[in-house]
């Protein structure tokens, strides 16, 4: 049954993904903190392949590019860059990238670190019908 599952949301996000031909974009917007702090859009596994990488300035961020079909990606910041790899100082927000204009707000104290086990309710993540339905399904599981 998960299988059966797994490969129909496959299939739905592929599908969705074919609607949307221009590109990705993602705008975020972190309040409270954060200024000058370099974000990077990585892979979800080891963050060892950057995709992109920008600076948080006047509270906003700003990622663009294509994907050829729906992927999972990785914002990343590392809040004291000479602690990198440390797990309560890296932030890690997985994010399902299609061709689609996203937004991401975030409070910066409330973005979670790689040693959290949920993404708070107080981060919005809207605009991609990808990364809605992943958080369906993250929330399901």
């Amino acid at each position: 049954m998960m299988k059966f599952i797994c490969v129909y949301v496959v299939i739905l996000l592929a599908s969705i993904s074919l609607c949307h031909a221009d590109g990705f974009k993602i705008r975020g917007k972190i309040s409270g903190g954060g200024e000058g702090v370099k974000v990077f859009l990585t892979d979800l596994s080891q963050y060892r392949h950057f995709y992109d990488s920008t600076m948080i300035k006047n509270g906003e961020f700003e990622f663009d590019g294509k994907v050829e079909s729906p992927e999972m990606r990785c914002i990343t910041i590392y809040k004291n860059d000479s602690q990198r790899g440390e797990w309560k100082s890296t932030v890690k927000l997985p994010i399902f990238v299609d061709n689609s204009f996203m937004t991401l707000e975030a409070p910066y104290d409330s973005l979670p670190t790689k040693s959290s086990k949920t993404v708070p309710g107080c981060i919005k993540i809207t605009g991609s019908p990808a990364n809605d339905l992943y958080m369906k399904y993250d929330k399901g599981l």
